[in-house]
């Protein structure tokens, strides 16, 4: 066997790239409105953000805004896989490289926008790793 046969063998499908996205982001949607309930209703952690930017008030953050934020970067998540499937011999390890490096980068926001607010940074950045952990899970295991 050639090694382009034996290259293409190796990489994902794109059908498989496209069940573990889907996967990824039911996986992680499950997982961050459960902690989002908790937060909320077990441990009275009202999370907040400002909706409108910097500089706007801070509102309480409802569980829609969560479920779309999981989904979106899923889908990107998904598309970034798929790409380095196809133009790398190595897209799993290089996908988990950018995938810690994107979830790290994604904790300083909410320690930079809100000042003195610890907990509520805390707690939207778990709420990111409840993100990246299903999502990254399924596309490394089970992106083939």
């Amino acid at each position: 066997m050639s090694s382009t046969a034996s290259a293409s063998a190796q990489r994902p499908s794109t059908g498989g790239i496209f069940r573990a996205t889907l996967l990824g982001a039911l996986v992680a949607v499950v997982v961050n409105v459960i902690l989002w309930a908790l937060m909320q209703f077990v441990f009275n952690l009202n999370l907040h953000i400002q909706a409108g930017g910097p500089g706007t008030p801070m509102v309480p953050l409802p569980v829609v805004p969560v479920i779309v934020l999981t989904v979106v970067p899923a889908l990107v998540a998904g598309g970034l896989f798929w790409l380095l499937a196809r133009f790398t011999a190595r897209a799993p390890l290089i996908f988990l490289i950018i995938a810690l490096l994107v979830l790290v980068l994604s904790f300083a926001p909410g320690f930079l926008a809100f000042p003195g607010e610890t907990v509520n940074a805390l707690g939207l950045n778990v709420l990111h790793i409840g993100a990246a952990v299903p999502i990254v899970w399924a596309l490394i295991g089970r992106g083939r």
